[in-house]
């Protein structure tokens, strides 16, 4: 079983994906694999946002809630 980056590695990863693109590094040969892999990083990078901000209202609204 693969594990699934971080966040944080997720992000190192597409970061480097697009400079090869951009800078001419990647061949053609190579290209859909990479972009089909940073297809897959951006939905878990989303995936991970929208929980991360899920669980940040959450607490923030349990804080307002234990003021009153």
């Amino acid at each position: 079983m693969t594990k699934q980056p971080t966040y944080t590695e997720a992000m190192t990863r597409l970061e480097t994906i697009v400079r090869q693109i951009e800078s001419g590094e990647m061949d053609i040969d190579s290209l859909t694999t990479q972009l089909k892999e940073a297809k897959q990083l951006v939905a878990l990078c989303r995936q991970r946002l929208t929980t991360i901000d899920e669980e940040v209202k959450k607490v923030l609204d349990d804080g307002a809630e234990s003021k009153k």
